[in-house]
């Protein structure tokens, strides 16, 4: 066995499955791998890996009582994934603490830190924080600023070339001396031997004289654009494309008149991703094609799946003549790059023509940049090569928890912990807000006013008044102040106890005051305060 890595992502049903690969890898070349995952997320059925040297681990069982945010999971689960990890630190010497993106990487800092390991942060992609469209600016805000504090402690940060590096950290606004950096694009597993049968051809009912043009993974609109669509849809007889992989709405329904020319099928078929190599390489042609707009897509030259898997099964490829893509192919001829799907027909009739030079330029292609052993062979010697000895790991490792414990527990212990409560606020305001007419607030503190500017900058519905036993103006904010004696009858829906401290002696005074009343201690279940009302990274 040559040593042992732990795996942090930031949901583990949801990795890619080239990070499947890698660990795989890792097993193979006699690494021992601890994947360890948040099952309350799950979701997915769970990848099932072929070697038995890795293993999942639970690191939670807690049930929150909010929706499940990165955020959340940081502060409120904290203390008992701690204790998890703490167990396996005790049971288990690790060479590395590997984090996936933004999430995974806060988790692999602190496992590092007590497991006195090296810390390796691995990226992806190149959204702000992964997939756009799960994530809050709240919680973007809060998760960068923590990587930006966090990042320089790394010892090790993979990227797949110098471009997405570049990117990555000027999107971070990083402007001290970055980790060592190793350079890794989405590189595959070598397939095994299989027969290429025509699978799409008996899938479909395709003849067999027709070329197959796949596009293979994602349809979805914001990364295939309908102007591609639309000109395969219009390509000659010879031809049939396939837009294969998930969709939604309303993409399918936006395509719909372009699928009636019976030149263009799309698959929205779910295949285990050990197909991928047989389903690819049953095609004839492979098409690259994204939204240039996205940063993360115009520079996916080393980062394109599809690209990874066409060129393995020797398919020559059309694909963007975006700078990413050009060093590659100016070495290898592999297909064409066209930077309009205008010029979609012109291309294929060059490859037909050089069909068999493409095909074997292809192979080479992957062979040459694609092929993960190689990379493996470097990650591992670099672990090897890099190694501490037990004195100077301590050492180093004390010094680096020292070095960043202030800033990592106030920006863990306050500003996440803020900003979440933020969100909190704003969810459960526009919640009860539907259906409750008369919103009290009880108190009119500090808090009062810091909650009031967050329903102002939200749009949200103002309470109905604000009451206080020492009220000494007319109005806050232009919510009216009232003492309890001067309410006139007014008979509130619900009374927000607005205090993070005080929510007690607030309570007991409330049931005196209105004793059919309902109370809402918005705190209920968090942490003590108060909290930073200073605190605002969105500014």
């Amino acid at each position: 066995m040559n040593g042992k890595i732990a795996f942090f992502a930031p949901y583990h049903e949801l990795m890619p499955h080239i990070i499947y690969m890698f660990l795989e890898e890792m097993a193979e070349s006699g690494y021992d791998v601890d994947i360890f995952e948040y099952r309350e997320l799950k979701k997915f059925p769970e990848h099932k890996y072929k070697n038995h040297r890795i293993r999942t681990i639970q690191l939670t069982e807690v049930k929150l009582k909010h929706d499940p945010c990165i955020i959340d999971y940081h502060y409120f689960v904290k203390d008992e994934m701690r204790r998890t990890i703490e167990k396996y630190a005790k049971q288990n010497v690790y060479d590395a603490c590997i984090g996936l993106e933004s999430c995974g990487f806060l988790f692999a800092y602190e496992a590092s830190v007590m497991f006195r390991t090296k810390l390796v942060y691995y990226s992806i992609e190149l959204y702000r924080v992964g997939d756009p469209n799960t994530w809050t600016n709240e919680e973007i805000a809060v998760l960068k600023e923590l990587e930006k504090q966090l990042i320089p402690y790394a010892d090790l940060f993979i990227i797949q070339d110098k471009a997405r590096e570049d990117a990555f950290f000027n999107d971070l606004d990083f402007n001290l001396k970055r980790p060592p950096v190793m350079h890794l694009p989405v590189a595959l597993s070598d397939s095994p031997p299989f027969k290429k049968e025509r699978f799409w051809n008996k899938r479909f009912n395709i003849p067999a004289d027709k070329t197959i043009i796949l596009h293979c993974g994602c349809s979805w609109f914001q990364f295939t654009t309908l102007e591609l669509v639309k000109k395969l849809s219009q390509l000659p007889d010879e031809y049939v494309s396939i837009l294969h992989g998930r969709t939604y709405s309303p993409y399918p329904e936006s395509i719909q008149e372009f699928l009636e020319s019976g030149k263009l099928i799309l698959s929205t078929d779910s295949y285990d991703i050990s197909m991928l190599p047989e389903i690819t390489a049953a095609a004839d042609i492979g098409i690259v094609w994204y939204y240039e707009y996205y940063l993360n897509n115009y520079l996916t030259g080393s980062a394109s799946t599809k690209l990874a898997y066409y060129l393995q099964a020797g398919l020559p490829v059309i694909a963007p003549d975006y700078p990413s893509y050009r060093p590659l192919y100016k070495q290898f001829k592999y297909g064409e790059l066209i930077y309009n799907p205008e010029e979609l027909p012109e291309a294929l009739s060059r490859i037909r023509q050089n069909y068999s030079s493409c095909s074997k330029e292809a192979i080479k292609a992957y062979n040459h940049y694609f092929r993960l052993k190689p990379y493996i062979r470097d990650f591992i010697r670099y672990l090897k090569n890099n190694g501490l000895s037990p004195h100077d790991a301590e050492i180093q490792q004390k010094s680096k928890a020292l070095e960043a414990s202030k800033e990592f527990k106030r920006y863990i212990n306050v500003k996440m912990l803020t900003e979440f409560i933020k969100i909190h606020i704003v969810s459960q305001w526009k919640l009860f807000s539907r259906n409750t007419e008369k919103i009290v607030l009880f108190g009119a503190g500090m808090h009062s006013r810091w909650l009031l500017e967050i329903l102002k900058k939200n749009k949200l519905r103002m309470p109905h008044l604000i009451i206080d036993d020492n009220a000494s103006e007319n109005s806050i904010m232009g919510v009216p102040l009232l003492k309890p004696e001067d309410l006139n009858g007014v008979h509130p829906d619900l009374i927000i106890l607005s205090s993070d401290v005080h929510q007690s002696r607030f309570r007991k005074r409330c049931e005196e005051l209105f004793p059919t009343a309902e109370l809402l201690d918005m705190y209920d279940g968090f942490p003590s305060g108060p909290y930073d009302k200073e605190c605002d990274m969105l500014k």
